[in-house]
């Protein structure tokens, strides 16, 4: 049986506090925020995470978030990605429209709204071409692939990507669908498929046994509901996972102090992958072998129950500690 493929993606962008008060010296201290993780305990953001893959020889891909640099340049997007260069790690393209109006020149003449479907086909054409540009400034020539802010795409999106030359995106998450997410076809989508000129590589999602789908992220499951699902899709032949988080996935919410728990889930969950490296490779965009030969739309896992509680034991926890 070959090795499940397992994509590694994290989301890194920056959040101001404040939208009106996002000066020179708030930018910088999101920064250090939402991009190094600064804590009294240290650094728990991206070089912390970029730490932990490299010690355990995984593959990571990191959706970069650019369009900050219409107000505060291309410099802090340059260490960002060599961040992630010097770890040997994949860049590719995330975008939050959020950004359109917060600067004295806006992105685009019209907030529509937060999400990519909400512009029309000429102006998603027009913001990825802007991301692209943005990552090639910094240093990045190969991106193939992209994440919607908020996984936020449509159809109109998959559409746009492929006229800019992007082939793949990782925006469907179940969880968010018939909100922010409109890629509805075909529904429950768990392994790639060809979608409007681009191949969708959805994230990953079990159910709970009340019926309810919760995403394969640090966040929102344990560390047994993680190793359980990559086990239920190795033993059923799925052929990829792909797993989500934040580059400040591993703080409290207050984004002051590091959380125990999620980072013993991202610790934990790279040394199963390392201990079973014959059972899963994880991965990139760039992986020849990405692609099922045949595609396929397996069921997702139904996990125990037992998980579930013991998982919202640890959520309420963190909730604490924030």
């Amino acid at each position: 049986m070959p090795t499940l493929k397992v994509l590694i993606t994290t989301d890194v962008e920056i959040w101001p506090d404040g939208w009106d008060r996002m000066g020179p010296e708030d930018f910088k201290a999101s920064y250090r925020k939402y991009i190094l993780g600064d804590t009294p305990r240290g650094q728990y953001g991206l070089p912390f995470q970029l730490r932990l893959l490299d010690e355990h020889g995984l593959h990571g891909v990191f959706m970069v978030e650019t369009l900050f640099t219409h107000g505060y340049g291309i410099e802090p997007l340059r260490d960002i990605v060599g961040l992630i260069q010097e770890r040997g790690q994949e860049v590719q393209l995330h975008l939050h429209p959020e950004w359109i109006d917060k600067f004295d020149t806006p992105i685009l003449p019209r907030l529509r709204g937060y999400y990519m479907h909400q512009y029309t086909d000429e102006e998603q054409r027009t913001l990825l071409r802007m991301g692209l540009n943005s990552l090639r400034e910094a240093g990045v020539d190969n991106v193939s692939a992209f994440r919607a802010g908020s996984y936020g795409a449509g159809h109109s999106t998959l559409e746009a990507l492929a006229a800019v030359g992007l082939r793949y995106d990782t925006s469907h998450n179940q969880v968010y669908q018939g909100d922010a997410c409109l890629i509805d076809n075909p529904p429950h989508l768990s392994q790639p498929a060809k979608i409007g000129g681009v191949w969708e590589l959805p994230i990953t999602c079990f159910r709970e046994p009340s019926g309810r789908i919760r995403p394969l992220q640090i966040h929102a499951c344990s560390l047994a509901e993680i190793q359980r699902t990559l086990i239920h899709a190795r033993e059923q032949g799925w052929h990829n996972v792909v797993i989500v988080l934040h580059g400040s996935e591993l703080l409290g919410e207050s984004k002051r102090r590091v959380d125990p728990i999620a980072v013993r889930r991202y610790e934990g969950m790279c040394r199963f992958l390392a201990d079973h490296a014959e059972d899963f490779e994880t991965c990139g965009f760039d992986h020849p072998e990405l692609l099922p030969g045949t595609p396929a739309h397996p069921p997702y896992a139904t996990l125990p129950l037992h998980l579930g509680i013991a998982r919202r034991a640890e959520q309420t926890i963190r909730r604490i500690w924030a």
